[in-house]
Order: structure tokens, then sequence, then C-alpha cells
């Protein structure tokens, strides 16, 4: 990896992003640096400043059989890596921000009706098998809270304080609080009851010595529960959030404070979640979102 790469891993690393973001961003920058590789023997600061706007609008961005949004995947990306080079007074300009990015449509956001929601904790609630106590708290925490699956994993005991979520690195590092309800704490404090190791950890797995459990866990877990509930969607972690914003809009009408839980840095990431719902009444979370 070449070492201006290799030091950009490094910062985002201490910047908390999560593992995916990662090897996302490094994945793109290599394919990038293979590009600039095409027109020159080496790559350093200087190589990277030169390289014309306009060269990499018509060359790199739309090369391949590509959609509009893995097109502005690759200019965010670029766009963030030069304004990290030139804080670090390795460029002096962002060509990025010559290049605009593409529009793409709104697509209405897949998501758990209530009666799904239901389903879904109802096998999780009843199913007997291994780490059965763990799995429904990890739904529990998902569909109340809206909480995201690399911050989930991160999660200790010690976040949890009544009925406050302690998010203290979200994404992009920020610190957040969220929310879950009395009844996910009753089932949380009797699966760490239940736990016989000293893991500070939330969650962890449940073979041998425990760890923190894995993203790969988590939406495997998604998955099995989705299936055994018969529900016929393609949920991930990340359409439980979806699920949780849809029901907490339905309910409160307060974008606002949505995007506050949800950590969004631009109201206009919040706003979609307006056009599913047609109906709300103000209600206590703490009393539960689906009841």
């Amino acid at each position: 990896m070449n070492l201006i790469l290799e030091k950009y891993k490094e910062y985002l690393i201490n910047k908390k992003y999560s593992e995916n973001s990662i090897h996302s961003y490094c994945e793109e920058l290599e394919r990038y640096f293979q590009w600039v590789n095409l027109y020159t023997p080496s790559i350093d600061s200087k190589v990277l400043e030169e390289v014309r706007w306009e060269d990499i609008e018509d060359g790199y961005l739309p090369c391949g059989n590509i959609s509009n949004a893995t097109y502005n995947k690759r200019h965010s990306t670029l766009k963030v890596f030069y304004d990290y080079l030139i804080k670090r007074e390795m460029c002096s300009i962002n060509p990025m921000n010559k290049i605009n990015k593409l529009k793409i449509q709104k697509k209405e956001p897949i998501f758990l009706t209530k009666e799904e929601v239901d389903e879904i904790l109802f096998q999780a609630r009843n199913f007997q098998g291994e780490n059965s106590k763990r799995n429904n708290c990890i739904l529990l925490v998902f569909l109340e809270s809206g909480i995201r699956l690399s911050e989930l994993t991160e999660l200790k005991k010690t976040d949890f304080t009544k009925n406050r979520i302690h998010v203290e690195h979200g994404k992009g590092d920020k610190e957040r609080f969220t929310f879950i309800s009395n009844t996910t704490l009753i089932f949380l404090k009797a699966y760490w009851d239940n736990r016989k190791d000293s893991s500070p950890y939330a969650f962890v797995t449940g073979r041998g010595e425990p760890k923190k459990i894995t993203e790969d866990n988590i939406r495997k877990i998604v998955i099995n529960y989705t299936k055994m509930a018969s529900i016929n969607k393609n949920i991930t972690p990340h359409k439980l959030r979806h699920t949780f914003a849809t029901h907490y809009y339905e309910k409160t009408k307060d974008l606002r404070r949505l995007q506050m839980i949800l950590g969004h840095a631009s109201s206009n990431t919040t706003d979609i979640y307006a056009h599913v719902v047609n109906n709300a009444e103000e209600e206590n979370i703490q009393n539960g979102l689906y009841n």
C-alpha cells in the first residue's frame, strides 16, 4: 500500500471510522491510485496535486459501467481525501471542488411494518437456542434506538444509563444519546446477569473466551430471525435503523429530534422519513415505540 494511503488509513482509524467504511474508502483510493499510475510511474503528494480536475471528471469518475450512486461515492471519497491532504499541507487545492455530484432520485427506505416487528420480536423472545437472550436484546436495541451497526458492536454495559444509550464515538467520531424502553432495559439486565464473563462489552460472542460481537455476527442474526418470521424482505441491520426512524416519526412528527437521535449531519438525510408516514401522535418513547 502507498505510504500516503497508509497514513490516511491510520487517520481514519484514529477518527473512529467503522471497519467497513475504512475498507471502502481505501479500496476506492487504491483504484484511484492505479488510475493515476497509468500516467506516472510513482505517486506522491506533488503528483496528486497536479492531477487536473477535468481529467478526474472525464476519466476516473465515470470509469466502468457504474450507477450515479457509485459515481457520487467516488466523488465523496476523493473530496474527503484531498481535504485531508490540504490540512496536512501536502496539497494546496482540492480538484473535487470543481466537480458536481450527479443527481439521484431518492428512494423510500425499506422498513418493517409494526406487524412485522411484532413477528420478528415474537420469534426472538420465544426461540430457546444458544444466545437467544443476547439476540433478542440486539434486535430490540436496533429497533428502539436507531443505532448504527458499527456503533452497536462498540457499546459497553456502562453506556446504558436507565433508558439512555451513550454513543461515545458515532459516525465521524460524534457523540450523542439515544433511547430504549423500560422493557428492553429489563431484557438487557437479564442477559447480562446470565453471562459468566467479565467483558465490559454489552454484546459478546457466545463461544470460547468472550469477545465483543462482530458486525458479521449481527448481520447473520438479523437475517436468521427475518427468515424465522417469514418476512419476505431483504432486511439488514441498516433496514432496522430505517424501521426505527419511520415509526419514531410516525409517533412524534419531530424530524429535528429524529435527526439528533440518528446522528445525521444534515436534515436532508432525515427528511425522507416524512415521506413514508401519514399519521402521527405524541407518545413517550420509554413506554415502547411499537405499542
